[in-house]
């Protein structure tokens, strides 16, 4: 069903995000629960574990339609170093 192309490109970029995982530098200091960012900090932003976040989706592991990505989201699971 060519209908169904657009959501089937984007499930499949959630379900199998080709970019898991992207790394940016603070560029001014912020929290994040108890935790403080400093400005210049490494952040790894981990979009491959957004995408299959339990909380967020209750199939996460499943191929569904409508899709409800967050590879493009502000609603990102964070896995902070420093």
């Amino acid at each position: 069903n060519p209908d169904l192309g657009d959501n089937a490109v984007e499930e499949l970029f959630r379900y199998d995000t080709p970019v898991p995982v992207i790394g940016r530098n603070a560029l001014e200091d912020f929290s994040v629960g108890s935790r403080t960012i400093k400005a210049g900090d490494l952040v790894v932003v981990s979009l491959g574990m957004a995408n299959r976040d339990m909380r967020r989706f209750d199939d996460a592991d499943q191929l569904r339609t409508p899709s409800r990505l967050l590879s493009v989201s502000p609603a990102l699971t964070l896995i902070l170093l420093g």
